[in-house]
């Protein structure tokens, strides 16, 4: 009975277990239901996402059969949904072996990114696609997710953008007039060839340069940038540039600023060659000049007037005779102010203008004080390149005085001859003046323009004793390069402040209608006549001209008086002017050249010309039968001197240490920067044992050099020497700079601050 009791509880709590279960299970199949419905709406929103993404989108498994495409890539590819089950990638690879190669980047990393190759869709159109590829797991199978982003519109964009660069490239390297882009500091970004040919250098080699060098006023590069930063545009900018050989040119340059890449400013910058405009100016101008100083040392009276009677110049002889100065009744008629005769006057203008030139006639030339002087008038006309009239001229003669009596034209007409010979003199004196001009351009030395200075003065002025004096480059000596005359009456060799003329930098002139003191280096009488005229250029006094004359006898003392006139003291001064032109223009081409043979930063010579001289030192050597020692070192550890120290103390350096060397090496001795912190010395006549002695010093006096920027020391600095000597080393120039160089690197090799002999 108890049995039975006990199984049916049994039965009741499995019963209640049971029921227990069942409710569980429901709960569970309510939230498996509820997952279910979750799943089914994200599998609808992906698959929405899925179809309507802009790029094409796929799921295939690993061999490329297609298991999904979206709608964009049905598109692209030419086939339906239904068409691309089944099908596989690699069918649509125009290269085939482009399918293995994305497999195998899969391999390597599981994933793909921006890989670009070529499809063919169904029509055989072939379009560039960069496709991105991931291994994915979806329904327990690892299939791979790919997107393709069709690029023939940007191949089509970018090639077309490669034809406008190549137009533009086209345009801007066959441009007429040189054309650059820099930036403010001066740093080449392009180059057309005009440019190229006009500065004589490579683009590769602009682009290492700044535009900055090609300037010989560096002040004008500066003017030009500000411009530049104040107004955005310069035109018409003129200046002086000096291209790879040292040749001076004006230009014209146009600026205009342009925002390029990561929108940086730059100047675009046109650059014209304008120095045969300014040779055709130069020489409009001296022509100008020298017409104008004919027009206004004539005695003769010289009138120009316009065709309707204004007056447009007349020359100084014009001016001394009405008391009118040229400003005051310039636009004035003729007849207004300077003759009381104006329907005479008016018919002899018509009378020109009709044709009838040259024409003589003579008219009252009234002066400012009222008096009436008589002229005689030559008048023609001045005429157009077409033929038509442009301006009269006239030529007149006062015969006031002529008229009073026959003894006063006599005398009138001898002061005409006078004239005509003094035309006729300085006509002469003017011809000769520019055949010494013509000469001294041709002189390549200091003593030649002196010498044939000295024989054209006693040419233009035959009575003249003088001498001509050159000041020293310390400003305190001035010596006779040439001397004429008996007795000279001057000092050979004086202080420049004993003369006058240097001391109001203008001429000084001493004679009885120019009282003053004589100059303390005139040893002549003092009734003589004395004159001083400082050589000048570009405000500098680079030497004095003197001349001087003392009288005896009536005749002298009668010529003493006309022996420097004024007209005299004019020519003189133009003499001055061109001697001192001369000695600039030698001075000029001497520091162009030193400039191509120099280093700027040290004050030693350039690679280039150590090797030519290295060159003709080897063959003398050869040919005297001795030996050349060279000497080639670099600074120890500059590029770590340099971070420190920065780039101003690294030139510092440089350039305290191109001082050393000129003390420390001979005149003889070729001192040359070889390239950045390296150096090379060619000490001619020097065996191997004294080469070394020598390199040995060099390096102790470097190790003690100090150096000071901004006011600190930068610290010791040391270097290591490579020692070479031909011919024991080398017979050519590349053997010999060779062998030096192998000595230099096993100098620094072993340990730098050491001298190092070549073996070899």
């Amino acid at each position: 009975m108890e049995q039975q009791q006990m199984k049916k509880e049994q039965i009741i709590a499995q019963i209640e277990n049971l029921t227990k279960e069942i409710a569980a299970l429901k709960i569970a199949e309510k939230k498996h239901e509820r997952t279910e419905n979750l799943l089914r709406k994200s599998d609808e929103k992906f698959r929405f996402l899925f179809d309507t993404a802009p790029i094409g989108l796929s799921i295939s498994n690993a061999e490329g059969k297609i298991i999904s495409a979206n709608s964009t890539l049905q598109e692209l590819l030419g086939y339906t949904m239904e068409e691309l089950k089944g099908m596989n990638f690699v069918q649509f690879y125009t290269d085939k072996d482009e399918r293995k190669r994305l497999l195998d980047k899969l391999y390597e990393s599981n994933h793909v990114r921006d890989f670009e190759t070529v499809f063919t869709n169904k029509q055989g159109v072939s379009w560039n696609v960069l496709i991105n590829s991931d291994y994915i797991g979806l329904d327990n199978e690892r299939v791979l997710l790919t997107s393709f982003h069709d690029l023939t519109g940007l191949k089509n964009a970018q090639a077309e953008l490669k034809q406008s660069e190549a137009r533009y490239h086209t345009l801007f390297s066959n441009a007429p007039i040189g054309i650059t882009v820099t930036d403010f500091q001066g740093y080449f970004h392009a180059t057309n060839q005009a440019i190229q040919d006009l500065l004589g250098y490579t683009s590769e080699e602009l682009s290492k340069m700044k535009i900055s060098e090609f300037y010989e006023d560096k002040q004008a590069r500066d003017n030009l940038i500000e411009r530049t930063r104040q107004e955005g545009i310069v035109r018409d900018f003129e200046t002086v540039f000096t291209d790879r050989n040292g040749r001076r040119f004006s230009v014209l340059i146009n600026t205009d600023l342009i925002h390029m890449e990561e929108e940086q400013m730059v100047l675009l910058t046109s650059i014209r060659d304008i120095s045969g405009l300014k040779k055709f100016e130069d020489e409009l101008k001296r022509e100008r000049d020298f017409n104008r100083a004919i027009l206004n040392t004539t005695d003769s009276l010289i009138a120009v007037i316009d065709l309707e009677g204004r007056i447009v110049t007349f020359n100084h002889s014009c001016e001394k005779i009405t008391g009118y100065t040229i400003s005051e009744i310039k636009g004035k008629f003729l007849w207004e102010l300077l003759t009381s005769e104006k329907e005479e006057t008016k018919e002899a203008i018509s009378k020109m203008l009709g044709g009838e030139y040259p024409y003589i006639y003579e008219t009252y030339f009234k002066t400012k004080t009222g008096e009436d002087r008589v002229v005689s008038w030559t008048g023609t006309v001045i005429n157009r390149t077409d033929g038509k009239a442009d301006y009269l001229m006239s030529t007149g003669i006062d015969i006031t005085e002529s008229r009073k009596a026959k003894q006063a034209l006599q005398e009138a007409n001898e002061k005409l001859a006078e004239w005509i010979k003094a035309l006729e003199e300085r006509s002469e004196e003017m011809s000769r003046l520019s055949e010494m001009g013509g000469q001294l351009q041709l002189c390549q030395t200091v003593e030649e323009v002196c010498s044939i200075s000295a024989q054209y003065i006693r040419m233009i002025c035959n009575k003249s004793r003088g001498a001509i004096y050159l000041i020293n480059p310390s400003k305190d000596l001035a010596e006779a390069m040439q001397i004429w005359g008996e007795p000279v009456n001057t000092e050979k060799v004086f202080l420049p402040s004993k003369c006058w003329a240097t001391r109001k930098s203008r001429i000084h002139r001493i004679d009885s209608a120019h009282p003053g003191l004589k100059c303390e280096h005139i040893t002549g009488p003092d009734e003589g006549q004395y004159i001083c005229i400082p050589m000048m250029a570009q405000g500098e006094i680079l030497g004095i001209l003197h001349l001087n004359h003392d009288a005896f006898s009536a005749e002298d003392l009668n010529l003493k008086e006309t022996l420097y006139n004024d007209h005299k003291i004019q020519l003189v001064n133009s003499i001055a002017e061109h001697i001192a032109l001369a000695l600039t223009n030698l001075r000029l081409r001497e520091t162009l050249r030193q400039q191509s043979i120099r280093d700027v930063l040290t004050g030693l010579y350039n690679r280039r010309y150590m090797e030519e001289t290295l060159s003709r030192e080897i063959i003398r050597a050869q040919r005297e039968n001795r030996e050349v020692g060279v000497i080639m070192f670099d600074i120890d550890h500059f590029k770590e001197f340099n971070d420190l120290a920065g780039h101003d103390g690294g030139d510092a350096l440089l350039k305290e240490l191109g001082s050393l060397l000129l003390k420390n090496f001979r005149g003889g001795d070729i001192v040359c920067r070889y390239g950045g912190e390296e150096f090379f010395v060619v000490l001619p006549s020097a065996d191997l044992q004294s080469t070394k002695e020598k390199a040995e010093n060099l390096r102790k006096s470097v190790k003690e050099l100090m150096v000071y920027h901004l006011g600190k020391p930068l610290g010791k600095c040391t270097i290591s020497l490579g020692v070479a000597a031909y011919p024991k080393n080398g017979s050519t120039n590349e053997a010999l700079i060779k062998s030096a160089d192998i000595a230099l690197y096993e100098a620094k090799e072993s340990g730098r601050d050491r001298v190092v002999v070549c073996t070899d």
